[in-house]
């Protein structure tokens, strides 16, 4: 791999990480589907710089599908079923076609994961599932040599998770 490819990619994965942290700090499901648009292009292009190409197209097809749920939220809508399956189906294909090994499923499953919390509109939601899809980047990262991505997914699992606790947790306990 060039090397210049290579540190190209840490640091993408430095500013996505920004992104994805301001991410889990939105109120509202619009802010963090605005944040993920910016996060899933500059993490699909460091996957591309690693020539880890289950993890690029798969993001690639997530700023897509995050585009669409941005513009069904703007309008007070909500994405039919349809639109679901499309994206989960797009993201198998993906899966497929650039599958190298069992690692590839994770990206894949990761990402399939956040397509269905972010369908629905419940962020406490999207927050438990930011937990559990960084658990499953970070281990991808190591695998594919994403370094400095594996270290944001663990700062972005601690953004969620305190996102989880201002929103959702402290907020149950207010109302009590």
């Amino acid at each position: 791999m060039n090397e210049i490819f290579f540190i190209l990619a840490q640091i993408l994965a430095v500013v996505a990480f920004g992104l994805d942290a301001l991410a889990m700090q939105c109120k509202k499901k619009s802010g963090i589907l605005m944040m993920g648009i910016a996060s899933n292009m500059t993490y699909a292009l460091e996957y591309a710089f690693l020539g880890a190409w289950t993890g690029s197209i798969s993001l690639a097809i997530g700023t897509v599908r995050n585009i669409t749920y941005f513009i069904f939220d703007k309008k007070g809508l909500k994405p039919n079923r349809y639109v679901l399956v499309i994206f989960i189906s797009l993201l198998i294909g993906a899966g497929i076609y650039t599958w190298e090994n069992v690692s590839s499923l994770l990206p894949m499953v990761a990402m399939i994961t956040w397509t269905i919390a972010s369908w629905q509109d419940n962020t406490k939601w999207m927050r438990v599932a930011e937990i559990l899809i960084c658990i499953m980047w970070i281990i991808y990262d190591l695998l594919v040599g994403a370094y400095a991505s594996c270290l944001t997914e663990l700062m972005i699992l601690s953004s969620a998770a305190i996102g989880l606790f201002r929103h959702d947790i402290r907020k149950k306990e207010e109302e009590e």
